[in-house]
């Protein structure tokens, strides 16, 4: 699949928040090395990113085109926590960082933002020999599987609905 980065005016076939070169410069400036691999597998971790920033979220404001936009941004009518105006026309510094931030972890750990789980083998009690356990949450939903980084939520945290922390209720954070 072909990287097309949201240029601000709302595109229908855009699938990332920032380019390659954003990604590479941003993780060189944070001398993080985990940023390694071919193009192409780093371009597929911006879509996934960006993917599920796009639909993990409930954003502030509207979309500058609607349903046929493809991403969450840009929009209109955001407001930062400070009150200031998020320009309609860009794509937030805030989401392009946290698009690098998540897409690392997809380029270490593919599916990591979108994992798969079966509840119907989740273990809620053990046994071996005398020895019992019991998990305390062992009825917790799918969505204690999301993965939430404190850091990209600290970023986006002013451009969300206040509630709209992500679309699945208790959502477990992991470093």
């Amino acid at each position: 699949m072909t990287l097309v980065v949201e240029d601000g005016t709302g595109l229908s076939n855009a699938n990332s928040f920032i380019s390659l070169a954003y990604a590479n410069t941003y993780f060189t400036d944070k001398a993080i090395s985990a940023w390694t691999g071919s193009d192409k597998a780093k371009e597929a971790a911006l879509i996934r990113a960006t993917a599920y920033l796009t639909i993990a979220y409930i954003w502030k404001g509207s979309k500058i085109n609607g349903r046929s936009q493809a991403l969450a941004f840009p929009r209109s009518g955001v407001y930062d926590l400070e009150g200031y105006e998020v320009a309609e026309n860009a794509v937030p510094s805030e989401i392009q960082k946290a698009t690098a931030e998540l897409a690392l972890l997809e380029l270490i750990t593919p599916s990591t933002l979108n994992p798969a789980v079966k509840l119907s083998e989740r273990v809620s009690r053990e046994q071996i020999g005398q020895i019992s356990v019991e998990y305390v949450n062992s009825n917790i939903s799918a969505s204690a599987d999301i993965t939430v980084v404190p850091y990209v939520m600290n970023l986006i945290s002013g451009l969300i609905v206040a509630g709209g922390s992500n679309r699945l209720s208790g959502a477990s954070v992991r470093a």
